[in-house]
């Protein structure tokens, strides 16, 4: 699905995506290439918000522009392949940027709660992270998943 809302300026490209879990190796690189794909038959100039579930957890230490110092604990094997797609593609992924407290920044938990990551992101073309003001998650919502709500703020 791919949502293009009209604006006075550059159009706004809402991607949502999912990426299989872990174990599948093709299938992800699969899913990297379509959305690559997609992008590339935009505009250049379109801002692009790209969000979902990237099974990839980028932890907490920032390195470069793609990423803030504001990450939730440790790192995981999918890490390096979404950094190097936000490299590739001018992305940051916003939900490091903003301090928050760690109960509104996990937006997984496993099964008995023993785990939580930041599994979801949103991500933005770099020239357009200003539009960004506030991203959060909502644990305590109702809606039957294992996901917590993600709510971004953006003008």
């Amino acid at each position: 699905m791919l949502i293009k809302l009209k604006t006075d300026e550059n159009d706004l490209v809402i991607l949502p995506t999912y990426m299989p879990p872990s174990g599948y190796i093709d299938e992800v690189e699969e899913v990297y290439e379509q959305v690559e794909e997609v992008m590339d038959t935009e505009k250049k100039n379109d801002n692009f918000i790209i969000l979902g579930d990237w099974n990839a957890v980028v932890g907490k230490r920032q390195e470069g522009h793609t990423f803030g110092k504001n990450g939730l604990w440790v790192r995981n094997n999918r890490r390096q392949r979404l950094i190097d797609f936000c490299k590739e593609n001018e992305l940051i992924i916003t939900n490091t940027f903003f301090q928050q407290h760690p109960r509104r920044q996990y937006t997984w938990v496993k099964p008995g709660d023993t785990v939580r990551h930041q599994i979801e992101c949103i991500m933005v073309k770099k020239k357009y992270n200003i539009h960004v003001k506030q991203l959060k998650t909502y644990p305590g919502a109702d809606i039957c998943s294992d996901h917590n709500v993600v709510v971004v703020k953006y003008n």
